[in-house]
């Protein structure tokens, strides 16, 4: 089991003083956050986070950590982030795909009655992003990878895979990314 709460207290202590925590909703005790995190100064774009909407994928969650850790010298000072860091907290808890109710919240999103999936919907309603990522870990593939929404025009997944690759080499680019 892991502890949700030290999770919060890490992410917490990881947000630069002018990111913004606020509390989005509660699901069996556990809180949903949401950070933003201003560009400097406050920029008119903003881009979206996602992680945790599966317990048993770890990485996402603490992936947003070291990005948080990153961004002084990232260079995205454009853009503001929005960031829901963990949207399944009991199955993040407890090490499973579901959430409490054995729903897989991923794939609840065209559902009204998911508490994660009202949760963000709500937090979400009028917002426009720019670019919105949904972290994932895959355990059976070997290498990174991206999915995207082909019906928008060109795809760049395979550019941000090819240059993370070049700044460090253990992600090493998955056949799917191709």
């Amino acid at each position: 089991m892991r502890d949700y709460q030290e999770y919060l207290s890490r992410l917490a202590d990881a947000c630069p003083a002018r990111a913004e925590f606020t509390t989005v909703g509660m699901i069996d005790e556990c809180l949903i956050p949401k950070i933003v995190i201003a560009g400097d100064p406050p920029a008119e774009h903003r881009g979206l986070l996602i992680a945790g909407v599966h317990g048993d994928e770890p990485a996402g969650p603490e992936a947003v950590i070291e990005i948080i850790e990153a961004l002084p010298n990232a260079g995205l000072k454009e853009c503001d982030l929005h960031i829901f860091p963990c949207l399944n907290p009991w199955g993040f808890a407890n090490n499973v795909r579901e959430n409490k109710l054995g729903i897989d919240v991923n794939r609840a999103f065209e559902r009204s009655d998911v508490a994660e999936v009202g949760i963000v919907k709500q937090a979400l309603a009028d917002a426009r992003y720019i670019f919105a990522l949904d972290l994932h870990e895959d355990w059976e593939a070997k290498g990174t990878y991206l999915y995207e929404d082909t019906s928008v025009g060109s795809l760049v997944g395979h550019l941000i895979i090819e240059k993370s690759a070049v700044s460090d080499p253990s992600m090493v680019p998955h056949p799917k990314a191709k």
